[in-house]
């Protein structure tokens, strides 16, 4: 019915967020330090096939993704699912078109699931020197198609496997 993505569905009373949450444009940090981490901005989430899961997103949710790209250097298409909050993390459904890059490996070893978690942060040089000054390892990479700026990959062993990734932030869309 979702493609495998497992959604839940539930209105907003259970999780009892404030009204600030869907107030447009968000709410900036107040006097944030440079090193200082904003909010989630995307989940990775790889699947087999991204012809056939946005479709049954669409076709079963109503949910359709706001945009479908292709990174040949990369070796990953991917589709962007937003949701109404424009300050809302997205959720990037990315299909594998190589199999020897990092998606590719992870979709053929783990299968479909959660992938990377990727944090903005006020500053990514103060978030680097903060991560050195922690001893956490990590990786810059720059020169990404699918990614505005630099991101530093933080060391999946240093977080017990879990991938986590960090941008500059930019102000929310409206």
């Amino acid at each position: 019915m979702d493609g495998g993505l497992c959604i839940e569905i539930m209105g907003p009373e259970p999780l009892q967020m404030p009204d600030a949450v869907f107030q447009t444009p968000a709410a900036e940090p107040r006097d944030p330090a440079p090193s200082d981490l904003v909010r989630v901005v995307a989940r990775g989430f790889p699947v087999r096939d991204l012809d056939d899961v946005p479709e049954r997103l669409r076709t079963n949710l109503d949910w359709s993704p706001e945009t479908v790209e292709t990174f040949e250097d990369e070796g990953l298409r991917r589709a962007r699912m937003t949701f109404a909050p424009g300050h809302s993390a997205s959720l990037d459904l990315i299909e594998p078109t190589r199999w020897d890059t990092e998606e590719g490996l992870f979709l053929h070893n783990w299968g479909p699931g959660p992938y990377y978690i990727r944090l903005s942060t006020i500053d990514l040089d103060a978030k680097a020197a903060d991560l050195d000054a922690r001893g956490t390892r990590y990786q810059r990479i720059s020169g990404l198609d699918s990614v505005d700026g630099d991101l530093l990959r933080i060391d999946p062993e240093d977080l017990d496997g879990a991938l986590v990734e960090i941008v500059a932030h930019t102000p929310t869309r409206h």
